[in-house]
């Protein structure tokens, strides 16, 4: 009997020891979980963007800001002087391959390549109707391929320019032919990236109030916007193609403001 007793003793311990490695349990795996990195398990978003010189002075800021909502699978081809049609081909054999969920473009309306030509041979005029016309049709052509792809195209409005040689109000007139086209095909999204970079009233603005995390601020008001009137802002040193070494402002505000339109789906 005394073995037995001290038998239900030992299973007795054995069995308190059992529970009380249980109830720890949790806690050690809630310590381990939150030692390990945590992994989005989700499957990546397919951007694609396609643009000029804005996009390309945004575009490493776009990049940034896209990747921190989530998994993302980004193909980005911009280029100074550009036009919509400069890369017709390029957007529809990405179309086909990668097959993007979201097709962002920005095109302010340039119209110095030779894909801007008219008939006769000239550049289109910009402003022009024939300018208008020709950005539509190359838009209406995307649109048609997005819809077989199953593509959420999304239009980036550029910001307002004051630029001499250029009707002060162009890069609007293509944002309203835009809009007109996207009213009549839910494929299209238009977004007003370019208030991002404007004053109240959508009007030009060299500087903008700074962010509280922003340099080279003087009285509360950053610079972000180039001497030029189309481009933007470079706190360091500008190379041939538009490009930064340094900061920019208003490349900053622009491509978070492209990325916000990315994944408004």
């Amino acid at each position: 009997m005394r073995a037995f007793g001290l038998g239900l003793v030992v299973v007795a311990l054995a069995l308190v020891g059992i529970r009380a490695a249980a109830a720890a349990a949790p806690a050690d795996r809630a310590r381990a979980s939150q030692s390990r990195p945590v992994v989005d398990a989700r499957p990546p978003t397919r951007v694609s963007l396609f643009g000029d010189s804005l996009a390309y002075q945004a575009q490493a800021t776009f990049s940034a800001a896209l990747a921190e909502s989530g998994p993302v699978d980004l193909h980005a081809v911009t280029y100074p002087t550009t036009a919509l049609c400069d890369f017709r081909s390029d957007i529809a054999t990405d179309l086909v391959t990668r097959r993007p969920q979201v097709l962002v473009l920005e095109f302010s309306g340039n119209s110095f390549t030779p894909c801007m030509r008219d008939a006769a041979g000239r550049l289109l005029d910009i402003g022009s109707g024939a300018w208008r016309d020709r950005y539509v049709e190359d838009l209406r052509a995307v649109l048609r391929l997005a819809r077989v792809m199953d593509t959420t195209v999304v239009w980036a409005t550029a910001p307002p320019v004051d630029h001499p040689t250029a009707p002060l109000d162009y890069p609007r007139r293509l944002a309203a032919a835009v809009a007109d086209l996207a009213a009549t095909d839910g494929r299209l999204r238009v977004v007003d990236t370019g208030a991002s970079v404007a004053a109240p009233g959508r009007r030009y603005a060299r500087t903008l109030p700074c962010r509280a995390d922003e340099p080279f601020c003087r009285d509360g008001r950053v610079v972000v916007r180039a001497t030029d009137g189309l481009h933007f802002d470079c706190h360091g040193t500008p190379d041939a193609t538009m490009g930064c070494s340094g900061y920019s402002a208003g490349a900053r505000r622009f491509g978070d403001a492209l990325a916000r339109a990315a994944r408004e789906r």
